[in-house]
């Protein structure tokens, strides 16, 4: 592979870093909104791939005391509450 080298400028080179920060932290957050990792309150199914089980899964654990919040009828789960609930049932 050929190898090439570029030189800029200090103020050239101070853009490039600027630019590159700012792709990347756009790119991890939207990477971060799309993972759910950003929000606090879940959706079920949401909630579900976020702890890697199935929704049936899932609404087992609230017959089991997972506790939900319903707003308009949707179901939303905290991060915080299903963390709670995995360490009660931790063995």
């Amino acid at each position: 592979m050929a190898e090439f080298q570029v030189t800029l400028s200090p103020d050239q080179s101070e853009s490039l870093q600027k630019y590159l920060y700012e792709i990347t932290s756009k790119t991890i957050e939207q990477v971060r909104r799309e993972a759910g990792l950003s929000k606090e309150w879940l959706r079920k199914g949401e909630a579900a791939e976020w702890i890697g089980i199935s929704i049936n899964t899932l609404s087992q654990w609230i017959d089991e005391g997972l506790r939900v919040s319903i707003v308009n009828g949707v179901q939303l789960i905290s991060k915080a509450e299903i963390s709670r609930f995995l360490i009660e049932h931790q063995i």
